[in-house]
């Protein structure tokens, strides 16, 4: 509109523009008026993006096929783990069934795989390690329905799944039948502890050990029935680290040091000795990890970025110093059993360094899409190990001399 006011003004015919601005006016005038009487609403016709005419009575939306959301699954998937998806230590991301994992393990000779999962499914699933295509649920019990499991193990002989309750804080022992669901062997009556269990061993004799994180001092001892054989009382403020196979079982970090309990056990009969030794730290560890097979190692790490290798005698083997500031808040350490790796987790990051020597290996970051690493639990044969994160998933992922 204003061009031609332009016009007349550079012709200098004054009456034009008169005549032109008055028109302009009355155009706005009848504008404002309209909009007024529609309640301000636009012409449909003129609308910039109009909505899509409603669907046909009785005839229905477009439904997707069970083909097409699975491959939408899978790419969603690989969306979410593109950042390891990469990596050559990178397998591939476990079942989560859209549920929180609260734990896995491995089955001694390493054919199974048990996890289990929190809301809204609250199941144990085993998976054949080989594919982890077959899995065998255990409904949880109407009693149990709104319990889910802490943590848990295989049994020796791998026929069954030892589940430590987070809310009842009892034991269910589930017997592995084929392909069928789990049925519920045994169920202890009585809370285990005072606190959920954190740790569970039932792989490595015919028998489970039981010990809670923080809060509860005591080790406990049962039959794979579930009958209380001994109790002992480490007088640790933290439980930080189990690790049952000879005379060492438990690590307790009453302040800076790290106290290794020693507990025999010959015809299910357990005896405490005096504490094997002591590692001795300058901060309180974030971190703790004991070999499983002789010649047996205790490893330290600290928040500062520091890992220091042990031996039983309480002598100090190796250390590293982490410099840059993606791996030095240790939370996870776990050694291969074939003592020949260390798998550290900072945060977001996985590290892998040669054991005991701790030169490093290689590094991943942001392993878990951006969330932390809360769990590293290794294969008995050293060749694959599973991590779980606050991101409701488990990876499972290649040991350094196995990609």
């Amino acid at each position: 509109l204003l061009l031609p006011i332009g016009f007349c003004v550079a012709a200098m015919d004054y009456s034009v523009v008169v005549g032109v601005v008055i028109a302009v006016a009355v155009l706005v005038a009848s504008y404002v008026m309209t909009q007024k009487k529609d309640g301000g609403k636009p012409d449909r016709k003129e609308e910039p993006n109009p909505k899509p005419k409603a669907a046909a009575k009785g005839k229905a939306a477009p439904k997707q096929s069970m083909k097409d959301l699975m491959k939408q699954a899978k790419k969603s998937a690989k969306t979410d783990t593109s950042a390891a998806a990469g990596d050559p230590h990178y397998a591939r991301v476990l079942p989560n069934l859209q549920s929180d994992p609260t734990a896995v393990a491995f089955s001694p000779d390493g054919l199974k795989v048990a996890m289990s999962f929190g809301e809204p499914n609250r199941s144990v699933r085993v998976y054949d390690f080989a594919g982890l295509l077959e899995q065998r649920d255990a409904a949880p019990s109407d009693k149990d329905k709104h319990d889910y499991v802490s943590a848990m193990d295989f049994t020796q002989d791998g026929h069954f799944v030892v589940c430590a309750m987070q809310q009842q804080l009892n034991l269910f022992i589930r017997k592995i039948e084929g392909k069928t669901p789990l049925s519920v062997f045994h169920k202890t009556t009585k809370p285990c502890h005072t606190r959920a269990v954190d740790f569970l061993v039932a792989s490595r004799g015919k028998w489970i050990a039981t010990a809670c994180g923080a809060g509860d001092g005591e080790i406990k001892f049962w039959s794979y029935k579930g009958e209380l054989q001994q109790a002992f009382n480490v007088k640790a403020a933290t439980i930080s680290h189990f690790s049952c196979n000879d005379a060492f079982w438990a690590v307790g970090i009453p302040k800076q040091s790290v106290t290794l309990h020693s507990i025999k056990c010959e015809d299910m009969k357990f005896q405490q000795t005096a504490a094997a030794s002591e590692m001795k730290s300058a901060k309180p560890p974030s971190a703790v990890a004991l070999s499983m097979h002789t010649p047996r190692r205790g490893v330290l790490a600290l928040k500062t970025g520091l890992i220091t290798v042990w031996n039983m005698e309480g002598k100090k083997l190796s250390e590293h110093q982490e410099k840059s500031d993606d791996f030095k808040e240790w939370s996870q350490m776990a050694i291969t059993p074939d003592n020949k790796t260390l798998i550290g987790a900072a945060g977001l990051n996985l590290k892998f360094f040669s054991f005991p020597e701790l030169k490093p290996l290689h590094e991943i970051k942001d392993a878990h899409a951006g969330h932390d690493i809360k769990t590293i639990v290794v294969a008995p044969d050293s060749t694959h190990f599973i991590t779980s994160a606050e991101d409701g998933r488990q990876y499972l992922w290649k040991c350094p001399d196995h990609f």
